[in-house]
Formats: structure tokens, C-alpha cells, sequence
């Protein structure tokens, strides 16, 4: 059975208790924020794979084919159910928006590519870097 609409609070309450017990207080999650996380590996994986799928093409075809079957903000915006494409834009990918992944694209092959979107995204305010990286394991 699906749970209420706030029904998950408790469970990221207790994680969140049990991450500050671990000593990690300025790091907590919360449902909303696992929808940005959700929708910003999924615009970066169906970037990627959008752009495999259409590198063949001439600019005129790639024009066509979006028309057709949309682009991977329209893929995004499907997978979180919202109505309007300008939503998962402006908010749930905002970070993206300014970011050329064809260019990223080109230039990551035997590159670290995680490595690079996290320093690129490392002080942006809408995105939460991982508290542990970093730390001797």
C-alpha cells in the first residue's frame, strides 16, 4: 500500500537521527530532496543516453525527433508526474539549465566525469555534496 503524503517523514526523521548520531549533524535528507536527487540523475543519465541515440543524425533529424518524442526534460518531467515541463526546469533541474552536457560529453572520455560535476556543483546552493566524501576511509 502506498503511503500518505507525509507518511515518509517519519521514516527520514529516524535516519536523519541516526546520520547526527553517526556525527554527521549538518547533513539530513528529506523526501523533496530525494525528488531532486531523483531528477537530477535522470536528466544526466538521459542526457547522456539521448545524446548517444541521436549522434547519427543531422541537426534538421535531431530537430525532428525531439518534436516527435520530446527531449530529456520532457522524459523528467514524466518520471516525477508533473504537468508542465517549465516545473521541472525551473525548479527540480535548475543546476542543469546553464550546463552545455554535449561539451561535457566530448570531453569525458577517460575523464572523471563525477569528479568534475562534483566540483562544478560543489557551493551550488540547490545541491546537497556528500558530507563523507572526502573523509579517510
Amino acid at each position: 500500500m502506498p503511503r500518505e503524503a507525509h507518511g515518509w517523514q517519519h521514516t527520514f526523521d529516524t535516519g536523519n537521527e541516526r546520520v547526527a548520531r553517526a556525527g554527521l549533524t549538518s547533513f539530513e535528507a528529506n523526501a523533496h530532496m530525494m525528488r531532486h536527487s531523483f531528477a537530477l540523475r535522470w536528466y544526466s543519465v538521459g542526457r547522456l543516453l539521448y545524446e548517444r541515440q541521436v549522434a547519427h543524425l543531422n541537426a534538421e533529424e535531431v530537430r525532428d525527433f525531439r518534436a516527435q518524442f520530446g527531449d530529456t526534460w520532457y522524459l523528467v518531467k514524466t518520471l516525477l508526474g508533473h504537468a508542465d515541463v517549465t516545473t521541472t526546469m525551473d525548479i527540480y533541474l535548475e543546476p542543469f539549465r546553464d550546463l552545455d552536457v554535449s561539451l561535457l560529453i566530448e570531453h569525458a572520455h577517460g575523464f572523471a566525469l563525477s569528479a568534475l560535476m562534483a566540483s562544478m556543483f560543489a557551493t551550488h546552493p540547490q545541491v546537497l555534496s556528500d558530507p563523507v566524501a572526502g573523509e579517510p576511509a
